[in-house]
């Protein structure tokens, strides 16, 4: 999958090495790399955002009539109704992804900072402010790894404070971001600034 994503790891390596150039800490080009992803990523964010906000709009349209539809159809009947009434908002069920696309966008980057940052070799060994090995998992409490945790919890403020998601988006950001805390808990530390650092500006 690496090489799938080769150009954009070499862009990241690049960005990343040339903030140390001038910053000379790669903690603080961690802070600035994450920064560059979220201004490239903001109008397609903010594009995903009016796109969700169409899809909340429709889906109060819809819910009632098709929970009306359910209660006094079923089988063939049901499929006839339903269908007649998506084609009368020229809606399609699977429109519904639309609401998931903030997370599509941003997924190729998260992925490329992930082969990049696991197999960067500057990192390896070093140190920033208080966590040990940029390039290792941080094992700040006795063994275990801080910063998957920190990450989750932004992820989950995050998921409550966002006044334009629906209750339904509310837990699946929650459930998302417990996935990522076991799929990144032994990635190097310098991931998980890099994503924590990118939920905190989506935040302010």
């Amino acid at each position: 999958m690496s090489d799938f994503f080769a150009p954009l790891i070499k862009i990241y390596k690049i960005l990343y090495l040339i903030a140390y150039d001038i910053t000379g800490n790669y903690g603080i080009s961690l802070i600035l790399l994450s920064f560059f992803t979220f201004v490239v990523l903001y109008p397609f964010n903010k594009k995903a955002q009016q796109i969700q906000t169409k899809e909340h709009k429709i889906q109060a349209i819809l819910s009632p009539q098709i929970d009306v539809i359910k209660k006094n159809f079923s089988g063939r009947e049901q499929y006839e109704q339903l269908q007649w009434l998506y084609h009368r908002y020229g809606y399609h069920p699977l429109y519904a992804i639309r609401s998931a696309l903030g997370l599509i966008f941003q997924l190729p980057f998260l992925t490329a900072a992930y082969y990049m940052l696991s197999g960067l070799n500057e990192i390896q060994g070093v140190s920033w402010e208080f966590i040990p090995n940029l390039g290792a998992p941080d094992h700040l409490l006795d063994g275990i790894n801080l910063l998957p945790f920190v990450m989750t919890m932004v992820t989950c403020v995050y998921a409550f404070v966002m006044p334009e998601i629906s209750r339904k988006e509310r837990l699946q950001t929650v459930v998302i971001g417990i996935f990522f805390l076991f799929l990144l808990y032994t990635a190097p530390s310098a991931l998980l600034i890099f994503w924590t650092c990118n939920l905190v500006w989506s935040l302010l």
